[in-house]
């Protein structure tokens, strides 16, 4: 018995004076950068594409690939209101308008042609009950997602580009409270296009 009291206080000490060196450590990596690089679409459908402007970038989509975001969408959240109605009213009626946004959209980009401004869609509730209750995801991270997985095409500047940059930095001193960002680009990281961060703590 004592042997093993004596072998347990021991892996306790060291066990103890890991995370000891961890939590020193931290602040030495929480600052690290990296910075990779990615391919953009080669191809584009011609015949139906829908554009995003933010400064020097602007983002070509194929709308068909965006109105089947919408409708998948819209699925989800019809489905999520009926499984709330009876647990949850006003819950359900929440995911109702959300669904009936994204089916709007979707039926905007079924009928709409090519060059359309993707930022003539706004997701904003037509009722004041629920206007502040919830709120969508924004238009700019449905185009993200599309970009960021090779989606999209890009033009800088005014000229087409077929790689983009992405930087990571992480952020925060405490292990229980740090997060990373990433910020895509193509020339200078403060000239971006996306930016979003991450919360990693527990």
């Amino acid at each position: 018995m004592i042997k093993v009291l004596k072998d347990n206080k021991s892996m306790y000490s060291k066990v103890a004076a890991m995370l000891c060196l961890i939590y020193l450590a931290w602040p030495c990596v929480t600052h690290a950068q990296t910075i990779h690089q990615f391919e953009l679409s080669k191809t584009m459908n011609e015949s139906k594409m829908g554009y995003w402007t933010k400064g020097n970038y602007t983002i070509y989509i194929d709308l068909n690939t965006l109105e089947s975001n919408f409708r998948a969408s819209s699925k989800q959240y019809n489905e999520a209101s009926v499984s709330y109605t009876f647990t949850d009213s006003n819950g359900s009626k929440v995911y109702y308008e959300t669904a009936r946004k994204y089916h709007e959209a979707a039926e905007i980009l079924k009928h709409t042609s090519n060059g359309f401004d993707l930022r003539k869609i706004r997701f904003d509730t037509d009722s004041a009950e629920y206007s502040n209750i919830y709120t969508l995801p924004k238009l700019e991270n449905l185009i993200m997602q599309n970009f960021t997985s090779g989606k999209a095409a890009l033009y800088y500047k005014g000229q087409r580009v077929y790689t983009c940059k992405f930087q990571t930095e992480s952020f925060g001193k405490e292990i229980l409270d740090h997060g990373m960002t990433t910020t895509y680009y193509c020339d200078t990281v403060s000239d971006f296009v996306f930016k979003k961060s991450q919360h990693l703590g527990w």
